[in-house]
Parts: C-alpha cells; sequence; structure tokens
C-alpha cells in the first residue's frame, strides 16, 4: 500500500496544517490524512482530498469563520474535486460515537452557501454525519497524522456495524446515481461488497479488483467493471451505462444485503 503524501499538493497540505495550528491553538489534536491519497490510489483529475481535523473543546463561530476563510483560499489551489473536511470533537473520538457528530464540514457543494452568507454557514454547518464512521475507519487503517497526536491515541475502534452501516448508506441509492457518477458507483459497490463478504476495507480501486478476481459473475457486470476501473485509473469520463448498470446495481445490492448480516 503506497502511503507517500502526492508531492505536488504537499505545500496545501503544510498550509491546510498552519491554518488549523493558528486557528485552534491549543485546542488542536491533531490533522489527519485519510481517503485515496492515503491508500495509493489519487488521481488528481477525479480524487479529492480528505481531511479530518479534532480538536478538544468547544470552538467558538469566530474561529469557525477564520478556518473557514483559509480553507476556502486553498480549495482553490486544491485538485479538480477539492478539499474535503471536517472538524470534530476529540470527545466523539474515543469511544467513537456513530452517527458521528461534526463542528464544522467543507466540501466544495458547499462553497456557494459560505460564499453567500458565511455568519450562517458556520453557526449552521454542524450535526451529525454517517460518513464519518468509514472515513476513520479508513483512517485507523491507512492515515496519516499531518500533525498532532497519533491516530491511534486518538481514533478508537469503529465497529464493523457502524462501517456498515455508514458505507451501505453511501450505496443504497445506486440505481438512482449510476448514471450520472458511474465509476464511483460501480467501484463503491465492489468495495462495500469485499468488506461484508471478507471484511475488507478497500479503496475504490481495490474494490474492483477484488471483485474481478473473487466474483463469479456476468459478461456484461465484469466489462462494466473493467471500464470502470480503466477510467478511474486515466481519468477518462465513462458513458452512462444505462440498463446495464442499473442491472449492475441491483445485482450487487442484492448480495451485498445477502451477506450483511451486521447491517442496522
Amino acid at each position: 500500500m503506497n502511503r507517500k503524501i502526492n508531492e505536488k499538493y504537499r505545500s496545501l497540505l503544510d498550509s491546510f496544517t498552519a491554518a488549523a495550528r493558528e486557528c485552534f491553538g491549543e485546542m488542536l489534536t491533531g490533522v489527519y490524512l485519510h481517503g485515496s491519497m492515503v491508500m495509493g490510489c489519487f488521481r488528481p483529475e477525479i480524487s479529492d482530498i480528505d481531511l479530518l481535523v479534532v480538536v478538544d473543546g468547544e470552538v467558538a463561530d469566530n474561529l469557525k469563520l477564520r478556518f473557514m476563510e483559509r480553507v476556502v483560499e486553498l480549495n482553490s489551489i486544491a485538485p479538480a474535486k477539492g478539499l474535503e473536511m471536517s472538524v470534530i470533537a476529540r470527545s466523539a473520538c474515543d469511544p467513537f460515537l456513530y452517527p458521528t457528530p461534526f463542528l464544522l464540514h467543507f466540501s466544495p457543494m458547499h462553497l456557494n452557501w459560505f460564499r453567500s452568507d458565511p455568519k450562517s454557514y458556520v453557526k449552521n454547518m454542524k450535526g451529525d454525519d454517517r460518513d464519518l464512521a468509514a472515513h476513520a475507519m479508513i483512517l485507523r487503517r491507512y492515515g496519516i497524522t499531518l500533525s498532532g497526536e497519533p491516530i491511534h491515541q486518538v481514533f478508537g475502534e469503529v465497529s464493523n456495524a457502524d462501517y456498515l452501516d455508514s458505507v451501505l448508506y453511501d450505496v443504497e441509492e445506486a440505481c438512482e446515481t449510476m448514471d450520472e457518477f458511474p465509476v464511483s458507483t460501480i467501484l463503491n459497490l465492489c468495495r462495500v461488497l469485499a468488506f461484508v463478504r471478507e471484511e475488507r476495507c478497500l479503496s475504490k480501486a481495490g474494490g474492483g479488483q477484488w471483485a474481478l478476481k473473487a466474483l463469479q459473475m456476468d459478461t456484461a457486470h465484469r466489462i462494466l467493471i473493467e471500464e470502470s476501473l480503466e477510467c478511474y485509473t486515466s481519468g477518462k469520463t465513462m458513458p452512462a451505462p444505462g440498463k446495464k448498470g442499473a442491472a449492475f446495481a441491483k445485482e450487487m445490492l442484492r448480495l451485498i444485503h445477502q451477506w450483511a448480516p451486521l447491517s442496522k
């Protein structure tokens, strides 16, 4: 597993870490990198940069606003899909709480809200996020500490049941998302099935490669996985698969639920 940071974005990560230190000061427990960059499958054309910031204590809105201004500035020099980051309280990390509360979140899909009404954004962008269980599981297995305390001193174990609920939530609407996001939908289905069958916690690319080796499937389904892996690797756009994609999603969801006794 290639856990090296993509050198093209090291300066960005250093600046993000410096911004967290500056804004949160002694409250900052750590800054952590997870996602595709630590799993060896980062592609600038299609990947975002995934970060978690852990703080010990309440964060005032003025500090959130100051931090968000820096995050948005850094997002402008990030890869095409941008930065995705959450700020979470240390008290939610060990024992790990699920659904996981967060104090602040950013992804490019929320950029217009922040720009149009930053005070409303920092006041209201908080709550629970089921995706954080999947992020924490990846972080514990593959993550990199950019600043602060080591990962395993901060994050407790994520139960298989919580992780599974998190990733199932992410693929339940695969039939609806298939034509708009075929590559990520196909590969996400593969990696979820890898977990429910063999407890393998894989990247998107790893999930697709696992499926080609481990599953007996129709030729049409195999071709879809091969095409999605090619597009994921090359950054090419995959055409909407239409009925073939819908059939693939239905079959993969059937297998996932067949093998998912821990789902909630």
